[in-house]
């Protein structure tokens, strides 16, 4: 999965795959997650925000499944 670079004080990358609606985040301290059945428009939200890491925080954790990568 492609992911973009983001400036963020805890986010380091953003992918996300719109076939399998899954969103990849990568933190700056090397954890990689996987977040499923994200909808195109929460990614599209997460990109446009101003906080990347306060959307996530707000809008995807706890509400998706996830699984940590590594």
């Amino acid at each position: 999965m492609h992911r973009e670079p983001v400036y963020s004080s805890n986010l380091a990358e953003v992918g996300y795959e719109e076939t399998s609606r899954t969103l990849e985040v990568l933190f700056l301290s090397g954890g990689l997650y996987h977040y499923f059945d994200v909808p195109p428009r929460v990614h599209t939200e997460l990109m446009d925000a101003r906080s990347y890491s306060g959307y996530l925080n707000n809008y995807i954790k706890g509400k998706y499944k996830h699984r940590i990568v590594k």
